[in-house]
C-alpha cells in the first residue's frame, strides 16, 4: 500500500496519536493534518485531497454528525471513519446511514486498520468504476471503429454491476453491524435455537461481503492494461507475494509446495498472475485428501514462444468431465462444508485470458488435479 493522506479531526494530542501508532504498527504509511475546529477542519477539506477522514464524534462546540456532513457536502467520494469511545449503538448505526463508511469504538482500537483497509479499497473501487465510465464514453466519441470490443466490456461490467456496487456492499454492512448489535443487547435474552440463528445470520453476512469482494477482484481484471505488462520473474512471484500468504495454513496442515527450478520469466503483470497462483494453491489446499499431508508442485516447460505452467497437487481430484465446468462464475463441485464463493477459478481464467494464455485442468478422482495455463515469454527486445 502506497503512503496515504490522512485529515484527522480530534481534540486529544493523546488519542490521536494512539490511532496513529496503531496504523504504523499495521504497515500502514501514511501523511496527516491534524484539525480540531470546524472552521480547520472544513478549511483543510477545501484546499487539500486526502484519502482519508479519521474523526472524534464529540467535539467541544462541534459533533460527528456536523463534520460528516461537511465531508459528504465538500468530498462526497473521500472515506469518513468515525474513531469514538463515546457514540452509542444507536448513532452509530444513524451515521453509516448517513453516509459513514464505518466506526470504531476507542475501546477496540485493534479494529482501525482492517476498517481503513477495507474503506481505502471501497473507494478504490468507485475511482475504478468512474474512471471506467469516463474511459468508455470517451471511446464511443473518439473511437468508433471500437463498438464490438467496447460492447464486449460492457455486457462483462453489466453482468456484476449490481454486485459490485456500493449499493450491494452496504446492506451487507448493515446486516453485519444489526447483527452485531443485536447480539450485544438481546443475546443473554435468546435462547441456544436464538444463537444459533444469529450465528446463520452472521455467517451468511460473511459469506455475502466475501463474495462481493471476490466478484470485485473478478471485474477489476475486465479493465486489466495490457500494455502495463513486462518482465515477470515467476519465482519471484511465488515466494515474494504468493507463499507467505499460506504459510498458516502449510504448517496447519502439515503441507508443502515445491517450486521447481524451471519456472522462468514471462510476460504478464506481476499480481494478477499472483492471483492465479493463489486461486489454484487455495484450492490444492481446500480439497485435499485427509489421509496425506497436501504436496503442491509447480513447475515450466517451453513451447515455441509460450510457456506452459503446471500447478499439481495430491488431492481428492474430479472427475475429468468437469474440467472445463469448473472455471465457470459460481461453479462449485464439492460444496458442502467447504469455504468457498466459485469465484476463484474464473478469476484465474479471466486473468490468464487477459495475457493472451489459456488455462485447463487434468484430474482423477482420489489422486489429485494438474492446472495448467499458458503464458507468453517476453519478446527479445523487453
Amino acid at each position: 500500500m502506497s503512503t496515504i493522506s490522512i485529515l484527522y479531526l480530534e481534540d486529544s494530542l493523546i488519542d490521536l496519536q494512539l490511532s496513529l501508532s496503531l496504523l504504523r504498527k499495521a504497515g500502514i504509511e501514511y501523511t496527516v493534518e491534524h484539525v480540531e475546529t470546524e472552521a480547520g477542519y472544513e478549511s483543510a477539506l477545501r484546499k487539500g485531497h486526502f484519502d482519508l477522514i479519521l474523526a472524534d464524534y464529540s467535539l467541544p462546540q462541534f459533533d460527528g454528525l456536523a463534520a460528516l456532513e461537511i465531508a459528504r457536502r465538500v468530498r462526497p467520494q473521500t472515506p469518513f471513519i468515525f474513531v469514538s469511545g463515546v457514540i452509542g449503538e444507536e448513532v452509530a448505526v444513524d451515521s453509516l446511514q448517513r453516509g459513514a463508511t464505518d466506526f470504531v469504538l476507542k475501546q477496540r482500537p485493534q479494529r482501525l486498520a482492517t476498517a481503513v483497509r477495507r474503506a481505502l479499497a471501497e473507494a478504490a473501487e468507485k475511482r475504478a468504476r468512474m474512471a471506467a465510465e469516463e474511459e468508455r464514453a470517451a471511446l464511443l466519441d473518439k473511437e468508433k471503429a471500437r463498438v464490438e470490443e467496447l460492447a464486449g466490456v460492457n455486457q462483462r461490467l453489466e453482468q456484476f454491476a449490481y454486485a459490485a456496487s456500493h449499493d450491494l456492499q452496504e446492506p451487507v454492512r448493515m446486516i453485519k453491524v444489526y447483527s452485531q448489535l443485536l447480539a450485544k443487547r438481546y443475546g443473554d435474552q435468546l435462547d441456544e435455537a436464538g444463537r444459533q440463528y444469529m450465528s446463520f445470520i452472521e455467517t451468511g453476512a460473511t459469506r455475502m461481503d466475501n463474495l462481493v469482494q471476490d466478484l470485485l477482484a473478478y471485474s477489476r481484471v475486465t479493465h486489466m492494461d495490457r500494455e502495463s505488462m513486462r518482465a515477470v520473474e515467476l519465482r519471484e512471484v511465488l515466494h515474494n507475494l504468493v507463499i507467505p500468504l499460506f504459510q498458516p495454513a502449510l504448517w496447519e496442515n502439515d503441507a508443502e509446495i515445491h517450486v521447481d527450478a524451471s519456472l522462468p520469466v514471462v510476460h504478464g503483470d506481476a499480481e494478477r498472475l499472483s492471483q492465479v497462483f493463489q486461486n489454484l494453491i487455495s484450492n490444492s489446499l481446500k480439497y485435499r485428501r485427509r489421509d496425506v499431508p497436501p504436496r503442491i508442485y509447480i513447475s515450466a516447460v517451453r513451447q515455441d514462444n509460450d510457456w506452459l505452467i503446471a500447478v499439481r497437487d495430491n488431492g481428492i481430484g474430479f472427475e475429468k468431465e468437469y474440467g472445463e465446468r469448473i472455471f465457470g462464475l459460481f461453479k462449485r463441485l464439492h460444496k458442502g462444508d467447504l469455504p468457498g464463493t466459485g469465484v476463484g477459478l474464473a478469476l484465474a481464467k479471466q486473468i490468464v485470458e487477459k495475457h493472451g494464455g489459456r488455462i485447463w485442468a487434468d484430474s482423477t478422482p482420489g489422486e489429485g488435479s494438474t492446472f495448467y495455463f499458458t503464458l507468453a515469454a517476453p519478446a527479445a527486445n523487453a
